[in-house]
């Protein structure tokens, strides 16, 4: 993990986390702690796909919303705000839309194919077009690409990979702190984020995992064309013996 001031203390997030899961009681915690919801109004739900980059590793939205978490109120508050820039915690549930995975509007390739592991393109043609309408093009140019649509080319996308590099949305990575996640969700993240855990921060931290460097490989010499090598040499060589004698 990088060494860099974090909004949240890592040692009580993950304190409260191996408590919750073993049911243990929690420790004495310092005076001033509030409770602290990811969505600072309650009523609200949680609507989307995407997961965020705590200072324990990657969180889905899901997962934070149902976390019951207390923190100093300035930590809240940087808390909070993963929940409404990155889940939309403060934004009305999506209205029904129908995105399309393939932006010609146009059937899946293979919708039994699953493009990250555990989930069918055929569901996640379902989740976008539940997700807000404005991520619609997050969609398309992340699991649309996944799923084998010929998309057009959108340079506003983050990617987490640079030219020369090749991608693999299916491949499962350490996500930091003992959590794993398919690079094809980190892409898709990476374009929800926005500040200190935007697109380069996804790419500093996930590049060297997800991206693998496309070797060049020289056209195989033909049978033909290697044996008329090797008489163009022959004749070369016996050419400058003759000029010698």
């Amino acid at each position: 993990m990088i060494v860099k001031q974090q909004t949240i203390s890592g040692l009580l997030f993950a304190t409260l986390f191996v408590a919750y899961a073993r049911g243990n009681l929690l420790p004495p915690e310092p005076e001033g702690y509030i409770d602290c919801p990811l969505c600072a109004n309650q009523s609200f739900s949680v609507y989307t796909y995407g997961t965020f980059i705590a200072d324990t590793g990657v969180v889905s939205c899901q997962e934070a919303f149902a976390t019951d978490i207390r923190l100093p109120p300035e930590n809240c508050t940087a808390w909070q705000s993963y929940g409404e820039d990155v889940c939309r915690c403060a934004a009305d549930p999506p209205e029904n839309h129908d995105c399309k995975l393939c932006d010609d509007g146009g059937s899946l390739p293979v919708g039994s194919l699953a493009a990250i592991p555990g989930t069918f393109c055929a569901q996640l043609q379902v989740d976008a077009s539940r997700d807000f309408q404005d991520r619609c093009p997050i969609w398309q140019q992340t699991m649309g690409n996944y799923c084998g649509c010929n998309n057009t080319y959108d340079a506003s996308i983050c990617r987490l990979c640079k030219e020369g590099y090749k991608f693999d949305p299916a491949k499962v990575v350490d996500g930091l702190d003992n959590t794993t996640i398919s690079c094809g969700r980190l892409e898709f993240s990476a374009n929800l984020a926005s500040g200190d855990f935007g697109c380069k921060e996804y790419q500093f931290i996930f590049e060297s995992q997800c991206c693998e460097k496309i070797e060049e490989e020289l056209p195989p010499i033909s049978g033909t064309m290697g044996a008329s090598v090797i008489v163009s040499l022959v004749v070369a060589a016996f050419g400058a013996l003759k000029m010698l004698v």
